[in-house]
């Protein structure tokens, strides 16, 4: 079973934690899997969504556009 974080009060419980775009894998990885879509052809919308209980929103939906 999984126990996430969703808030920082819940870090020391949690098993797993969202993290931003940027602050969990590296840019280089997820380069790799926007490519992998590119590369079948995918013409939808690619959604990031953030989650991190670390970061304020603003922070952590403005590193992914940095990549």
């Amino acid at each position: 079973m999984l126990n996430f974080a969703f808030e920082t009060n819940e870090l020391d419980l949690a098993s797993e934690t969202f993290r931003a775009v940027g602050y969990g894998h590296g840019a280089g990885l997820w380069k790799s899997i926007v490519k992998a879509y590119m590369d079948v052809g995918f013409e939808g919308i690619l959604s990031i969504e953030n989650e991190d209980p670390i970061l304020a929103g603003e922070v952590g939906s403005s590193v992914p556009l940095t990549f």
